[in-house]
């Protein structure tokens, strides 16, 4: 369930609809179809079929990536009747719950997803170990999704983004996070970098967080602009897909935005422009960049020569440390099958403690 339409999220909860056969519910019409021409297998409520409180009474196990808070009025009380599971969206150093930003006073959710041993920890660092005494692994499940319709993603991928690159040559993805409230987007520092001093021997694609556009409309339109007519820059301000683009990609440069650590998956050179004043690199905010090479905001001038610089260095003090930040981030694979099962008899564990 995707209660605020939030086209993003998709990406995460579209593969487990599939996977599991379970319906997902969808009330933008736009946003159905999108899921429809992007993710197959997912089998779609529509508003026409069902409204929302029809749904909630006729389920009792909801899966959500959105927080809810405790029910404050008499008329909100049937939820407490329902198994809500957490699906995050994705894997930061970002406060998972967001409590302390005031998200909410309380989740109601009785089980949590997690992608591997890193995600319980981090609940732990936030101390919101209480949230995770009912969780369920669930490894790198998205890649495992893209694996299995990867010639459709592929084809797909191809021709609505890479088709628009004047010459096929090594690809820089550089996806930065938004401006949250910890400020750690690069956007505002890299942006000029990118779009001006890009070498031809570079195609560069632009990918950036939805919420840069919402927050920011006025810097992307102006970045939008700039970006037209430039046969080796593609700017996506609004496209769904992740893995198949990571696949195709094969520089990264972002910051602490979680496709960083889904790229991991790939084994591949990483750069990580550093623009949070507030905190120091030791911080485990920033964990990921021990996977490749910091870059300040003041170096972000010179970042194409940097890179250059160090592409051979990827092998040499990167390659491994990569790798066991992703075993650490994401555990091994599981079959969808096996995750379902788990998630059934963690909801049995559920209604049994009630």
């Amino acid at each position: 369930m995707n209660p605020n339409d939030h086209w993003l999220l998709s990406d995460h909860l579209a593969p487990l609809s599939a996977e599991f056969e379970i319906p997902y519910y969808l009330e933008n019409v736009d946003h159905q179809e999108m899921v429809k021409k992007y993710y197959p297998g997912v089998n779609l409520f529509d508003k026409e079929m069902i409204a929302p409180q029809m749904l909630l009474s006729n389920f009792d196990t909801i899966l959500t990536p959105i927080l809810l808070g405790k029910p404050k009025h008499k008329n909100e009380k049937f939820l407490e009747k329902i198994i809500f599971i957490y699906c995050h969206h994705g894997f930061s150093r970002k406060d998972p719950l967001l409590i302390n930003d005031g998200a909410v006073d309380e989740p109601i959710h009785d089980i949590v997803l997690a992608y591997g041993k890193h995600m319980l920890d981090l609940f732990d660092d936030y101390q919101y170990t209480k949230f995770t005494q009912n969780s369920v692994m669930t490894g790198n499940y998205r890649y495992q999704y893209y694996l299995k319709y990867r010639s459709f993603f592929d084809e797909l991928v191809e021709r609505e983004v890479f088709s628009q690159f004047k010459v096929k040559q090594p690809v820089i993805l550089y996806a930065p996070t938004w401006n949250d409230s910890e400020k750690a987007t690069s956007f505002f520092d890299a942006i000029d970098t990118m779009i001006d001093n890009t070498p031809s021997h570079y195609n560069v694609l632009i990918k950036l967080h939805p919420n840069l556009a919402l927050l920011n409309l006025g810097h992307v339109i102006h970045a939008q602009h700039r970006c037209q007519n430039k046969g080796n820059i593609v700017l996506l301000d609004n496209y769904p897909l992740v893995y198949p683009i990571l696949n195709r990609s094969d520089i990264f440069v972002g910051d602490v935005s979680s496709i960083g650590y889904d790229y991991l998956t790939f084994n591949r050179p990483m750069f990580f422009i550093h623009a949070n004043k507030e905190k120091t690199l030791d911080d485990k905010y920033f964990y990921l960049y021990r996977c490749g090479k910091v870059i300040h905001t003041h170096e972000t001038p010179q970042l194409f020569r940097i890179i250059d610089g160090n592409l051979d260095k990827h092998n040499i003090f990167f390659k491994k440390i990569q790798r066991e930040v992703y075993n650490y981030t994401f555990c091994e694979d599981i079959p969808f099958e096996e995750i379902y099962t788990n998630i059934l008899n963690a909801c049995k564990r559920t209604r049994s403690d009630v």
